[in-house]
């Protein structure tokens, strides 16, 4: 029974933090600007087709439309290449890594190397974007350089409900947990 009280007093605590810690997160500004320079969008994709669709709707409705949108396909044993094709996007297809690279670290390589943009945005194949998610990215990034941004994050599998740990991770080794000045968005698209 004592044990019971301890993970519970131990539960109730850590939410009590995380409202603590995320509280005054800050979301993406509404505003949109006229980035100086071109943005190049790069998805790194493994076994996407059902959701890679979805993301370049998305894109093809952009208020700020990307100079590009690279497509890296990585090994992918579905439609993955032929759906990114038909959208008339570039398709990047990689069959091997180099001994070394593990997760999707080679794709994004592959695709930051390929971009013609002056600026690369990294997007998973899942995320979905509002109409004006660029332009706030890039109001954010004219005024404050790099940017990170925790999408939210909807679970369709119990698989990536696993992967809570890992997102919080993410989250808490980048601002605002720096102190003041630093600079992490949260978008709220959708």
């Amino acid at each position: 029974m004592i044990l019971f009280w301890f993970e519970l007093t131990v539960l109730l605590t850590g939410f009590a933090a995380a409202l603590l810690l995320f509280w005054q997160m800050p979301l993406l500004p509404r505003k949109n600007v006229s980035p100086a320079d071109s943005i190049s969008v790069v998805i790194p994709s493994r076994n996407e087709a059902k959701t890679l669709p979805l993301l370049l709707l998305d894109l093809s409705a952009q208020t700020m439309p990307p100079c590009e949108i690279i497509v890296v396909n990585d090994n992918s044993e579905d439609e993955t290449a032929q759906i990114a094709q038909s959208f008339g996007v570039r398709v990047i297809t990689l069959s091997e890594k180099p001994d070394g690279w593990v997760g999707k670290c080679w794709a994004c390589q592959k695709g930051a190397v390929a971009a013609a943009g002056e600026s690369v945005l990294f997007l998973d194949a899942d995320v979905r974007l509002s109409p004006d998610a660029l332009g706030r990215v890039a109001a954010v990034h004219a005024q404050h350089g790099a940017v990170s941004v925790q999408p939210y994050h909807a679970t369709n599998r119990i698989v990536e409900d696993l992967a809570l740990f890992f997102n919080l991770a993410q989250v808490c080794d980048l601002p605002p947990f720096y102190g003041p000045g630093a600079m992490l968005v949260n978008s709220e698209s959708r």
